[in-house]
């Protein structure tokens, strides 16, 4: 194990023992300090000694190319029948659009009855191991448009930073005075997590932030996470990144479609000027380093599908539009989260059967109402299952 491995796990081991997890589902979704869930040594013993890209051919099959680490192809492409993968682990992070993701896969695994893993209290005991043949999907963002949403939705603004005249915002306020807060001291002091507002998807993907200057560590673990993640998503190309999982997953169009989730009301949205934006990319250098990887990557991706992949996509869009029209009433709807904080919402129409009611219902659930949906229901299997049981239950050391 060399000096990297050593300084990343013994940073992961800090903050494992007292990191509030929460799952919603046969997949993990991270909330807060996400970085538990990386237990695999540093460019050591990677989980797949060879990369395999899988996409689905126009007729259905998988069509599966092999790659060693150093990106040369070790086998020619060959055809398999397509098979739903259902074992999948999405790892949650901030202010991405992964609430609406996580939706997806609430609902994936609930309509099949996959097994769940819930949090027995606030924690999952991290770190924990996974199946080989667990799939590793995660999301990010844009990193300027990540932290404006940041910045507003937890409503730091009004709490910290704001504007010293009617001419400047709240971010701009920020960055005129960036050396005073850049100390985790100061922002404490202030109620503000630093790590929601610098490098926040690397922080959650698991590297802390005291690595986010060296530009050497930086780039392994972007390294790293491409050899461990099968798919990273992207916000701003959410549909797309939607059709790839699906493929790649073996789904079906109806597994994919979805409403937005958790989406901030109007007023609540700041402009980003020039000068902001790039002065959140100097800012959160690292993270603009990961983003920029992964979009190439997905467009890699994406290119390999081939022109059947934008056929996909065109009947996606239609099918989400059809899916909203069948729902959803029309107008703007607000959804209490918590105390005084209120986000875009939805009203269903009266008018449509039971079935559709139910699945429309469980399509605007955030991972709140999903979470307690699950538990109950789970708790409900494992009465069940008791008064099925025949015997005394023997409990075991």
């Amino acid at each position: 194990m060399d000096w990297k491995e050593v300084a990343i796990n013994k940073s992961l081991a800090a903050r494992c023992s007292s990191s509030v997890v929460m799952s919603y589902g046969f997949l993990m979704s991270i909330m807060r300090i996400s970085e538990c869930n990386l237990t695999f040594p540093l460019m050591k013993e990677p989980r797949h000694r060879l990369k395999q890209e899988r996409f689905n051919d126009s007729e259905g099959n998988t069509v599966t190319s092999s790659y060693d680490f150093t990106g040369n192809q070790a086998q020619e492409k060959t055809s398999v029948p397509c098979k739903p993968v259902n074992n999948n682990l999405f790892l949650k992070v901030y202010k991405t659009g992964s609430s609406t993701v996580t939706n997806i896969f609430n609902r994936y695994g609930d309509k099949r009855d996959l097994i769940f893993a819930l949090p027995t209290e606030d924690s999952f005991h991290w770190p924990l191991r996974f199946e080989e043949t667990t799939r590793y999907i995660t999301m990010l963002r844009d990193p300027p448009a990540q932290l404006e949403s940041v910045f507003n939705y937890y409503d730091i603004y009004r709490k910290t930073f704001q504007p010293q005249s009617s001419t400047m915002t709240p971010l701009e306020s920020f960055f005129q005075n960036i050396t005073f807060y850049r100390s985790s001291r100061v922002l404490d002091g202030l109620g503000v997590d630093l790590n929601l507002l610098k490098n926040p998807s690397l922080f959650d993907l698991g590297l802390d932030k005291e690595y986010h200057e060296n530009l050497t560590m930086v780039q392994d673990y972007i390294r790293f996470l491409q050899q461990e993640f099968d798919l990273v998503m992207l916000m701003e190309y959410f549909d797309e990144s939607l059709v790839l999982l699906k493929r790649q997953l073996c789904w079906k169009m109806e597994d994919i479609l979805f409403f937005k989730l958790n989406e901030r009301v109007q007023k609540e949205k700041q402009h980003i000027s020039n000068q902001v934006r790039e002065q959140i990319k100097k800012w959160n250098s690292a993270d603009v380093l990961l983003y920029d990887a992964f979009n190439q990557t997905l467009w890699q991706k994406i290119m390999k599908e081939g022109p059947d992949f934008f056929v996909d996509l065109s009947i996606f869009k239609k099918e989400k539009e059809a899916m909203k029209n069948k729902c959803l009433r029309k107008g703007k709807f607000l959804t209490k989260l918590w105390l005084r904080k209120k986000v875009q919402g939805y009203k269903l129409k009266t008018n449509i059967s039971k079935e559709l009611n139910t699945t429309c219902t469980k399509m605007t659930m955030n991972e709140l109402k999903y979470l307690s949906y699950l538990q109950r229901k789970l708790t409900k299997q494992l009465q069940d299952d008791d008064d099925n049981r025949i015997g005394p239950i023997r409990m075991t050391r």
